[in-house]
């Protein structure tokens, strides 16, 4: 009850750090006890989002997938496909942005020498090619990845 206190100035300094340590630790452990009941919340919306599309979908829902993965410009005329639906959810779940994707995309684009739409082995051939040029000091075209996000 204040009996007995730190009279020397490397004493305090020592009750200083130990009871902000003990303060941030203490912190930590108690976000970590509230956040359970949200983790758990968090999971049954996803699996509720995820029962949804059982065996059956919505036009209005097949409508909203399809606008997400237009909007992030690689859908096709003809559907969704398999990727592309996966994408949808986790955009959907809030577990990826735009942004993530759209970054994932630019070292695709640099490796899709003919440009269209899909990596074959003509354009790891292609890659290589570029690669070995560069490293004799050759130009090579090469876009530049986007600096990260902070």
């Amino acid at each position: 009850y204040g009996d007995l206190v730190p009279v020397t100035t490397a004493g305090r300094a020592f009750a200083c750090a130990y009871m902000g340590i003990g303060t941030l630790v203490t912190a930590r452990i108690m976000g970590k006890i509230v956040g359970i009941p949200l983790r758990s919340r968090q999971k049954r919306l996803e699996q509720c989002l995820f029962r949804q599309f059982g065996s059956h979908m919505s036009d209005g829902d097949f409508r909203t997938i399809k606008e997400k993965v237009d909007e992030l410009g690689f859908g096709s005329v003809e559907g969704v496909n398999k990727a592309e639906f996966a994408i949808a959810m986790l955009l959907s779940l809030g577990r990826i942005t735009s942004e993530d994707i759209q970054e994932c995309l630019v070292p695709f684009d640099d490796l899709d020498k003919g440009k269209d739409g899909r990596l074959g082995s003509e354009d790891v051939t292609q890659s290589t090619i570029c690669l070995q040029a560069s490293a004799i000091n050759e130009r090579c075209p090469r876009r530049q990845a986007p600096r990260g996000r902070g």
